[in-house]
């Protein structure tokens, strides 16, 4: 199932999940992008969108490039004006923190909300019909639950500052969609993980890098996945149905460091490492995701390997 004909514009451009995004629906859609640099995307990150297939080097014409540093409203209204759907997914996804709580508000927290508020702002200017506005399942978890649903929130004691990034963007979504005129559909990703467009390392490969690089001793938490092949094909099956709006969860299983570790050891051997356990397992319930697409998802063990192809060891 594809979508065929439609302007869909497309925040982050420059990001993991956007890359994908773009190669996923370009073939068939006319795409606007956002991103900081244009020069920098064009140079660096065009390149390679076209170069993974002929088939997306037949389709230059079908994607327009916009800068905007997600402040000033009218390079936003640019990209958005003419198009049915706004993907969102731009957001800093900086998940180690800085030592300096100021820091902290100022490069993660802050702009993420920033952005979303100008976002929302902006497609009630336009003729947007749809918003798909990338969350997390941060935004879902509870240390004092075990089985969290789209219906959970983060706890608002969590200090963790991409966790309190996520939790306030969209909350800030929801609030200024009371009065839009678009539906706002919510994706809450976990981890995601798998091959990649464009060279850079993304953040949520933190599993991964964390047993590779991390010392012999490493605290065996556990993190929510999900195939970035999957997540693409889940917005575009979102964007291409009827679907109320709401939260949709897509994190297909939840997975310990020792998990990585196991499978990353089969494929390239590492050193023994020790691992302390905690009593941290949960599960996420993304059944009302599977009522509205039933994919079967890419094993765990094919998106470490996949994974394994861009990180050198």
């Amino acid at each position: 199932m594809t979508l065929q004909h439609k302007k869909i514009c497309i925040t982050g451009a420059s990001g993991y999940l956007a890359s994908h995004l773009i190669c996923k629906l370009l073939p068939n859609n006319i795409l606007h992008v956002i991103t900081r640099n244009k020069e920098h995307f064009i140079q660096h990150c065009v390149p390679a969108i076209y170069g993974k297939d002929s088939d997306l080097s037949n389709s230059i014409i079908n994607l327009h490039v916009f800068e905007s540093d997600y402040i000033n409203e009218i390079p936003i209204i640019q990209a958005l004006t003419g198009c049915d759907y706004l993907i969102h997914c731009a957001s800093p996804v900086i998940l180690t923190r800085y030592m300096d709580a100021e820091l902290n508000k100022t490069h993660i927290i802050k702009p993420a909300i920033q952005i979303t508020e100008t976002l929302l702002n902006c497609v009630n200017k336009t003729s947007i019909s749809t918003v798909l506005y990338t969350s997390s399942t941060c935004a879902v978890y509870s240390k004092y639950k075990r089985k969290m649903s789209p219906i959970d929130w983060a706890d608002d004691s969590n200090t963790d500052p991409y966790t309190i990034s996520k939790l306030l963007s969209e909350k800030k979504a929801w609030e200024l969609s009371q009065n839009a005129k678009c539906k706002l559909i919510v994706m809450l990703p976990g981890r995601i993980i798998g091959p990649l467009i464009y060279k850079n390392i993304p953040e949520s490969y933190v599993s991964i890098t964390d047993v590779i690089n991390s010392g012999n001793v490493l605290v065996n938490y556990h993190s929510s996945y999900c195939d970035i092949r999957d997540v693409v094909s889940v917005y575009e099956v979102f964007l291409e149905k009827h679907v109320s709006q709401g939260r949709y969860i897509i994190a297909f299983s939840v997975h310990s460091l020792k998990d990585y570790y196991d499978i990353i050891n089969t494929i390239t051997p590492l050193p023994s490492k020790l691992f302390t356990y905690i009593d941290d397992t949960f599960e996420f319930d993304m059944s009302s995701t599977l009522e509205i697409y039933p994919i079967k998802s890419i094993p765990f063990q094919t998106s470490i390997c996949d994974s394994l192809h861009y990180i050198k060891i």
